[in-house]
């Protein structure tokens, strides 16, 4: 896209009347709410989370859209992408566009984009899968020169070819090793080697440097897959029901918020069936991690508008069991727990409003 077109839906965007009273909450719901409305392309409640974010924090509006770019578009739309980060990374470009236009254009974008959350699976699998652990300990003892040898070996799984990247981009910080000097760039080099676009490599390594995210060095590495594999399609999936209190979508209130990780706690107290379910299949840790994590796949992770590619659904199996593996679960308890929560969601909603009820009081 041209300067003159990125300016003029910008303008578009902005000249649309809209309700512009920020919402009744804090910066952790407002910025769960972004993301999770972004998701699910709800445009209205991303809109007005992000300018509730940016009178409550105003430096992490910008940091926290690159992250949403990568984390939820990715391939599914890397334009978007690449526009996020043209205005996220800097201020002069957003000055002269004017700041609060540069923001509906961007929020919006990013909603209306078709979604791919391959990069996010792949770096939770990059670090916690067990199937990954030989990967991850060879990794720890290569050179550079080795770590990018893998990198670019594509008879190798993608989810092998990632642990590499991880490591080569000097971000990882569960390795236990010093970062590698110059390690972005020559990951980035790697990945033009690769014949990924010059624009893609470069908006990559400057969204890295500015989040320290690891699945942000992900990006050209599937974008390559992407291409390869051929043929994709896009496909709208069904979402949850969206229930509000005060103008606030209960999805909102995940682990991240104090309401969030309150109504979990409430639930599976209240909720025998599902705390004993997963205690049955629990190896370590607490209930309350893995119901935290089977709470997020029950309405804060599902898109409405995705990227199907040949190694999306592997993928986000992998990601999944290495969400759940971390939070304590066994492999073989997943799909059950998952089934719990998904019938316990109208019981945790009714908690979360409750409770964002008391909250609503209480800020008189």
């Amino acid at each position: 896209m041209t300067s003159k077109q990125l300016n003029e839906r910008i303008q578009r965007h902005h000249s649309v009347e809209r309700h512009t009273e920020a919402l009744n909450c804090d910066r952790w719901v407002a910025s769960s709410l972004l993301q999770k409305a972004i998701r699910r392309s709800e445009t209205e409640f991303a809109w007005r989370a992000a300018h509730t974010l940016l009178k409550l924090d105003k430096a992490a509006i910008w940091r926290r859209l690159i992250v949403i770019a990568f984390e939820d578009v990715g391939p599914g739309d890397p334009d978007a992408v690449l526009e996020t980060v043209f205005l996220a990374t800097s201020s002069q470009r957003r000055r002269e566009r004017g700041e609060l236009a540069a923001l509906d254009s961007i929020v919006f974008r990013l909603a209306e984009a078709a979604k791919d959350r391959s990069m996010d699976y792949l770096a939770c699998a990059a670090n916690n899968h067990p199937a990954l652990a030989e990967v991850r300990h060879f990794c720890t003892k290569a050179s550079l020169g080795d770590l990018l040898d893998v990198v670019a070996d594509t008879s190798r799984p993608l989810a092998e070819r990632a642990v590499a990247a991880s490591f080569c981009s000097g971000i990882d910080r569960q390795s236990g090793r010093q970062p590698l000097e110059g390690d972005l760039a020559t990951l980035g080099q790697a990945y033009r080697e690769l014949e990924a676009s010059e624009e893609l490599v470069s908006s990559t390594v400057l969204a890295a440097k500015r989040t320290r995210e690891i699945l942000v060095v992900l990006l050209p590495l599937i974008w390559l897959e992407v291409q390869r594999g051929g043929l994709a399609s896009l496909r709208n999936d069904p979402v949850p029901a969206v229930r509000t209190i005060g103008g606030v979508p209960l999805y909102a209130f995940d682990k991240h918020t104090r309401i969030g990780k309150r109504a979990i706690e409430d639930l599976i107290r209240e909720n025998k069936p599902l705390r004993d379910c997963i205690v049955r299949f629990l190896s370590q840790g607490s209930p309350r991690k893995a119901a935290e994590i089977a709470a997020f796949y029950a309405d804060g992770a599902p898109v409405s508008r995705r990227l199907g590619w040949a190694q999306s659904e592997a993928l986000e199996r992998l990601g999944i069991e290495a969400d759940f593996v971390a939070a304590g679960l066994r492999l073989e308890g997943i799909r059950p727990v998952r089934e719990m929560m998904e019938a316990a969601l109208d019981q945790l909603n009714e908690i979360r409003a409750e409770l964002w009820i008391q909250a609503m009081a209480g800020r008189g």
